[in-house]
């Protein structure tokens, strides 16, 4: 039969890896604003900073004001006002033309003098009665009980009318004339000589003496006639006043003008609350009438009584005692005599962080938001109790725009109260740029010059009383001049790693701070990097201003965006979140400083931004307000790639061949071949290759700190990943005679081991170390370099990157293709033919743009076509696929303990039957399943005979010697496998990859009833 051969070609990778495909927005993926390209989008937010609420400011003023204190005393009336005298001399000279007996009769002398001394106030040495009360004199004047003249009769005697009025009637009248003269004059009491100020400092003058309420005090006149004819022209009268003439009628007797013959007229006034001024005038007046004369009938006959002729006049003019003064005030003040501690004004919030403050003005808070006591000034009992009125005025300077101002008179016997509320109002220095240290009161209490009465009780005039009380203000905002370290938290952002050598050219870091705040913020932020491999690098960014809003309204927040790029760092601020125009713009570039391009191009995975916020100058404090950060960053992938390497996306699952098929190929295979066409549509070249492993997770490079990073890569597959992975390529390192690792995850017997093929080992100080898989790479070939980019004539060598007005420069403009073809070893082959899934994976390595830059378009993608051909004889093609068992557990290393049964696993391929077990305990390492001696008699013995083969079997290995040489093995009850060279049947037969060992309970106790060898990857691969 002629031999013929047959290609079985096998699809390996087919794939178009497309960049339209990479945006994701759940990992921070977006479009250009031109949709052209890709960047990347990641944002978060910071942790807010929040001031502290504002403390309430104790005040604690509460004071009871009296001025002055003691009241001021009462008016002494030792005046000493000069007795008033009235002399009243009368000389009447004898008649010549009558006869002695008839000479009007006079006292003793022809001198008269009346004393008419009248004292005001308090002569000589002051009276008191018997309780030590002062008492006033009596100053009474008394002009009478005497009769001036008489003419004795004995008899009734008679007279001619003209006769009578030229004796009696002409001398009686020139007596009275005399005594009218004498006392109608103006007497000066001398009140505008005295020196008041000696007794009060307010008194100007004293005006008028008040007669006390007392019957007491009175005027009196009597006339009684017992002259022959009426007395005519009767009056009497008192008057005072200040100047002349006197106009002020005390009292004025004139209501019985004539008084007959025989009669008497007396009128009294009480001069009670009546005032005397200065100046007196004491006048009294009447004329004897005389008789009619007759001479054509002769004359009038006119009879005179027997005794004297005379007529009696009294004036009593009497004070008791004076009730009070009226008096003229001058100016005087009473404020130096108010003693108002000083309001000092101290906010202290270092409780709050701010170690220094100079307050400049503050905004109360709404009264709907603070205390009963709190934002409240109380005026309360202001009230005069002088018989003056007093000006006064307080005016607290520090309340704007309302004013705290009291500007009123007070009367005697009227109480004032006023209640301030404060709230809302702005508390600052009277001038605005002076530290408020203080409150400011002005305050001017005064006696205006005035008229007033005053008492002399002997009691004290009164005084001024005032009660002021604010308990503690509340404050919704301050200003101030101040040193804060705000408190701040540090935020961490995950960034997307993989790209190590990428540099985003034109990466944009944005900070944005939204600020209620009205203060003056700088701040500090670090920015700290840390990659894959642990390592660090720090941007230190310095921000000394940011925005804050023109108001304190709760919808008014300023906006600052500080820029980090390649050019440094820019700051721009908006007043309010809706403008569109910014208040200002500064950009600060460093040529020898690392910028944000420096920190991204380090390929962190994590970065944490550590701000140090703080305040230093003037401005609004606001409790609750707060500024709060967030960031975007946005890196478009136009870059520039240094040299790296990287997996190509998710690995390609080969899933496990048919077992006919896989016979075929590895009992007839001539040669095998793989073939590439690739298209590359990048802008950059690179190098291909592809890895198969027994794993979906392939390690990204060797390297010791790419190895210790692949551990977390294994946790995310669910594996127990060991203290440490490691790389062995020898297969003498790997041998079961050292018992170092276990090795039957990635191979069912040490045969298999390819030398040179790297083994990914995982390290346990507690146990074995366990090979986890193995990363054979199957072919590398280059990407070809792309025919062509778009340039840009107009691109400078500082901006390596500039967009034409088509399409951007570094995007590729016509791709390069290439064709590849690739002989595959056996080891290879049987790799890939072994049982179970396969993975592989491309690896990328790209060349780097030697400082040029790229950009990674919609329009970019690599297409690979692979396959692998495999060349087999027919010889071998139509032969039937001989049957295989292989144990999978236990399979090499385990420790078994006699006080235990365990499960026997197989895997079978093709058709088998019944199977026997047996096992070998017999130490030679050169054992093989072809040996049938071996498995029998004192090294060896049956486990079961003619089982079903069901894949499992529960052993009991009680009686088992202690050994380290334990060995299984399965074989089919049935020839079922053909011998190509012999051309016979023979049973199907497999035996555990190394030697296994057994232990007594008595030496070491066993925790679970299916223990194995201690790593951690057995449960995972032995024991499903």
């Amino acid at each position: 039969m002629p031999t013929w051969f047959i290609d079985i070609k096998m699809p390996l990778v087919q794939q178009r890896y497309e960049m339209a495909d990479i945006t994701d927005s759940t990992n921070g993926i977006f479009f250009t604003e031109d949709s052209l390209g890709f960047q990347i989008v990641l944002e978060g937010s910071m942790d807010p900073t929040v001031l502290p609420d504002l403390p309430v400011i104790p005040i604690n003023l509460d004071i009871s004001i009296a001025a002055p204190d003691p009241e001021l005393d009462g008016i002494d009336l030792s005046l000493g006002v000069p007795p008033i005298n009235i002399p009243i001399s009368i000389l009447i000279a004898p008649n010549p033309n009558l006869s002695d007996d008839l000479q009007l009769q006079l006292p003793d002398t022809a001198d008269i003098t009346i004393d008419t001394t009248v004292y005001l106030g308090f002569p000589g040495d002051p009276i008191f009665d018997e309780y030590g009360n002062l008492q006033m004199i009596d100053t009474t004047l008394i002009l009478s009980n005497w009769t001036p003249f008489g003419f004795p009769t004995e008899s009734v005697r008679h007279t001619s009318g003209k006769y009578y009025n030229q004796i009696v009637v002409a001398a009686f009248n020139q007596i009275l004339a005399l005594i009218g003269d004498s006392l109608n004059q103006v007497i000066s009491l001398g009140l505008d000589t005295l020196d008041v100020s000696s007794m009060a400092p307010f008194l100007a003058s004293i005006d008028t003496l008040i007669i006390s309420s007392s019957d007491s005090n009175y005027y009196l006149t009597s006339f009684k006639n017992s002259m022959p004819t009426s007395l005519t022209d009767v009056f009497s009268y008192l008057v005072t006043g200040n100047s002349d003439p006197l106009t002020d009628t005390l009292a004025n007797h004139s209501n019985m003008p004539t008084v007959a013959p025989g009669t008497t007229y007396e009128e009294s006034t009480i001069l009670s609350g009546k005032g005397i001024t200065n100046y007196l005038n004491l006048s009294t007046n009447f004329a004897l009438e005389s008789a009619p004369e007759l001479e054509s009938e002769g004359d009038t006959i006119v009879t005179i009584p027997p005794g004297s002729l005379y007529v009696d006049f009294t004036i009593k003019f009497r004070i008791e005692d004076f009730d009070s003064l009226d008096v003229t005030t001058s100016y005087y003040s009473l404020t130096d005599q108010v003693d108002i501690d000083t309001m000092s004004f101290d906010v202290d919030m270092e409780d709050q962080g701010i170690s220094k403050m100079e307050l400049f003005q503050a905004i109360l808070d709404s009264q709907d938001n603070v205390g009963f006591s709190q934002n409240k000034l109380s005026i309360t009992n202001l009230e005069s109790s002088l018989p003056f009125d007093m000006e006064f005025l307080m005016d607290f300077k520090n309340f704007y725009p309302r004013e705290v101002r009291i500007d009123t008179v007070l009367r005697k016997g009227e109480p004032h109260n006023y209640i301030f509320l404060l709230g809302g109002d702005t508390l600052r220095a009277s001038d605005p740029d002076t530290p408020l240290s203080q409150l400011e009161l002005d305050l001017d209490i005064a006696l205006p010059a005035q008229q007033a009465t005053l008492p002399l009780d002997g009691s004290s005039l009164g005084n001024f009383t005032m009660d002021m009380k604010m308990e503690a203000l509340k404050f919704s905002s301050l200003e101030a001049y101040m040193f804060m370290e705000m408190p701040s938290s540090p935020t961490q952002q995950e960034l997307p790693g993989g790209l190590t050598g990428a540099i985003p050219y034109l990466a944009n870091f944005e900070i944005i701070m939204k600020s209620q705040i009205r203060l003056p913020i700088l701040m500090n932020m670090d920015f700290t990097a840390t990659n894959s491999l642990g390592e660090v690098m720090t941007l230190p960014v310095v921000v000394d201003t940011i925005g804050f809003p023109s108001s304190g309204l709760p919808e008014d927040t300023s906006m600052t965006i500080i820029g980090l790029s390649r050019e440094g760092t820019k700051i721009t601020i908006y007043e309010t979140l809706d403008d569109s125009l910014p208040s200002y713009e500064k950009l600060t570039g460093c040529d020898t400083c690392a910028t944000i391009i420096d920190i991204l191009g380090f390929n962190p995975v994590t970065l944490d931004i550590i701000p140090t916020v703080r305040v230093h100058g003037r401005g609004i404090i606001e409790g609750g307000k707060s500024i709060q950060g967030g960031f975007k960053v946005t890196m478009p992938l136009a870059l520039i790639l240094e040299p790296m390497t990287f997996p190509g996306g998710t690995p390609t699952v080969l899933e496990e061949m048919d077992h006919n098929t896989r016979n075929k190929i590895r009992s007839s295979l001539i040669h095998s071949e793989m073939v590439f066409d690739i298209t590359n549509n990048f802008p950059f070249a690179s190098k291909l290759a592809v890895l198969l492993s027994n794993l979906e997770s392939f390690p990204i490079d060797t390297t010791l700190e790419a190895l210790s990073t692949f551990t977390h890569e294994l946790d995310s597959l669910g594996l127990s990943t060991a203290d440490s992975v490691y790389i062995i390529r020898n297969c003498s390192e790997l041998s079961p005679d050292g018992g170092n690792i276990y090795i039957f995850n990635v191979m069912t017997d040490f045969s298999e081991c390819i030398d040179g093929m790297p083994y990914l080992i995982g390290y346990n100080e507690s146990g074995l170390d366990t090979a986890i898989s193995y990363v054979d790479t199957l072919f590398k070939f280059i990407l070809p370099d792309p025919s062509q980019l778009y340039t840009d004539d107009s691109t400078n060598q500082d901006d390596f990157f500039v967009y034409s007005d088509s399409l951007p420069a570094g995007m590729i403009a016509e791709p390069g293709y290439a064709n590849y073809a690739s002989p595959m070893t056996t080891e290879r082959i049987r790799l890939i033919t072994d049982p179970g899934n396969h993975y592989v994976m491309p690896w990328f390595h790209l060349n780097g743009t030697n400082g040029e830059g790229i950009f990674l378009s919609i329009q970019d993608y690599l297409e690979v076509g692979s396959f692998i051909t495999f060349r087999v004889s027919s010889t071998g093609m139509f032969a039937p696929a001989n049957p295989e068992l292989v144990i999978t557990w236990p399979n090499g290393s385990e420790i078994l303990y006699t006080d235990q049964s365990y499960t026997i696993k197989w895997q079978t391929y093709g058709d088998i039957g019944n199977i026997n077990l047996d096992y070998s305990i017999d130490p030679d390492s050169t054992i093989s399943a072809e040996n049938d001696w071996h498995w029998g008699g004192d090294d060896g013995g049956i486990i079961a005979e003619d089982i079903s083969n069901m894949g499992t079997f529960d052993w009991d290995i009680s009686g088992l010697p202690v050994t380290d040489s334990l060995r299984i093995r399965i074989t089919s009850v049935d020839k079922v496998v053909l011998n190509l060279e012999t051309d016979k049947m023979q049973i199907a037969r497999d035996m555990n990859g190394w030697y296994l060992k057994v232990r007594n309970p008595s030496t070491v106790t066993s925790t679970t009833t299916n223990p194995i060898f201690i790593n951690p990857y057995s449960r995972k691969w032995n024991r499903e």
